[in-house]
């Protein structure tokens, strides 16, 4: 091979001898089309559930609902901050064990829902040290209506980028416009629409599990969250749990011991 080009060669116009024997060049030059080899690159194909990095570390939730690691989540009814302080110590696990692996988790409690000695307690169950763990839970209270807006819109995203949060609990979301009592309907969708677009966005960095208690706001940001858990009713010592998860549903019934006891391995 002399020349690889694109460009059109007319060889019978070529005039160059060897030097060796004096033929023209012209004589026994060929031209042949490139074909160059086809070379494929097979798409790394990724399975849903490969994406779905951490769960509940109850099975009877896990098997139906997981969450990504920038994902958005809902829990409400009787037992919802128990599910976020769980939650909020599971993320400090390492990846190897089910958790995020994240440095820190940072509780927006726009509830005044923290359960510190909750979150000890299960600590001790994941066999971690609770001086540690009391230290990586950053919390930071609301109580009005614009400190609400203004943590999750303005002060959060500084957070997580400071402090390499992988995971937000927000206790309580819409308690303050609840209680806001003087507080006109209209107005309150609007606050609402604020604090739902905040949550939205900081979604798109981190996974954000949210509660919602009963309220005259909740029916209307409750089909914003595709991922929800909603614990019904309580008999004896057993609880009905509603699944959703991406628009499909599931009813599960659990135990006060499968909420409360992380099972063993």
């Amino acid at each position: 091979m002399l020349k690889e080009t694109a460009e059109y060669i007319e060889i019978h116009s070529l005039r160059e001898e060897c030097p060796a024997c004096g033929s023209l060049l012209a004589d026994s030059l060929q031209s042949r089309p490139i074909q160059p080899g086809i070379n494929l690159t097979v798409p790394k194909f990724q399975t849903a559930d490969t994406l779905l990095k951490f769960r509940f570390d109850i099975p009877k939730i896990d098997s139906f609902l997981g969450l990504a690691t920038t994902d958005l989540c809902c829990v409400t009814g009787l037992e919802a901050n128990l599910i976020l302080t769980r939650l909020c110590v599971r993320a400090l696990l390492p990846e190897r064990h089910g958790g995020l692996d994240s440095p820190f988790v940072f509780v927006a409690d726009t509830g005044n829902r923290t359960d510190v000695y909750q979150a000890i307690s299960f600590a001790r169950q994941y066999g971690m040290d609770k001086e540690s763990v009391a230290d990586r839970i950053l919390v930071i209270r609301a109580f009005t209506v614009p400190q609400v807006r203004k943590l999750l819109a303005v002060e959060l995203p500084k957070i997580i980028q400071n402090y390499q949060i992988k995971s937000v609990i927000i206790p309580g979301l819409l308690n303050t416009i609840d209680e806001e009592t003087s507080m006109r309907a209209k107005e309150a969708k609007k606050e609402i629409g604020k604090i739902m677009k905040a949550i939205n966005e900081i979604s798109k960095r981190v996974l954000v599990v949210t509660s919602i208690q009963d309220g005259k706001y909740a029916k209307l940001v409750l089909p914003a969250f595709k991922k929800r858990i909603h614990f019904s009713n309580r008999k004896h010592d057993r609880l009905t749990v509603e699944l959703y998860n991406q628009g499909q549903r599931k009813s599960v019934s659990l135990t006060e011991r499968e909420l409360m006891i992380i099972p063993k391995r």
